[in-house]
């Protein structure tokens, strides 16, 4: 847990990177319901 606190406070690109996926994901998912 705290190695992953570390990455996300020396990242944070990386979340935006990976969050930008997973959003469009969950949208599609909302659209087709």
């Amino acid at each position: 847990m705290t190695e992953l606190s570390l990455m996300i406070g020396t990242n944070p690109i990386l979340w935006i990177i990976a969050a930008i996926p997973i959003f469009f994901w969950l949208l599609e998912k909302n659209t087709e319901e």
